[in-house]
């Protein structure tokens, strides 16, 4: 007769890779610059998974003494409208050249991500 022990007993979740995509566009007629950042599943068959209404941070990276330094921007909720779900925008006008990044810090079941580099000009 086997014994099961404690570690038997618990449940194993895996957690779900997400993917922060990042785009950046022009407001017409203003010197802004609209940073945009949309939260998908990684996988195919997740695509339903909503994803609207989480939190992700638009931070500046910078290098300082030889170490990246992210400082932090903006906190945003993803957009919870159909056709929109996992989207969260923001609209900067820096006055010298800086570099953003968008920022998951993940959940219990969602894996945390970060987009790419988005250099804007000032």
């Amino acid at each position: 007769m086997a014994v099961a022990g404690a570690a038997d007993a618990s449940v194993h979740h895996h957690r779900i890779p997400t993917h922060l995509s990042a785009s950046r566009s022009m407001v017409k007629g203003l010197p802004d610059t609209m940073l945009k950042a949309r939260l998908t599943t990684g996988f195919r068959h997740l695509r339903n998974l909503p994803l609207g209404g989480r939190v992700v941070f638009l931070m500046t990276v910078r290098k300082m003494h030889g170490k990246v330094v992210l400082t932090k921007v903006a906190r945003e909720v993803t957009s919870t409208r159909k056709g929109m779900v996992g989207d969260a925008s923001f609209k900067v006008d820096p006055k010298k050249t800086t570099h953003y990044v968008w920022i998951f810090e993940g959940t219990p079941r969602l894996i945390s991500s970060h987009s790419r580099v988005l250099t804007v000009m000032g």
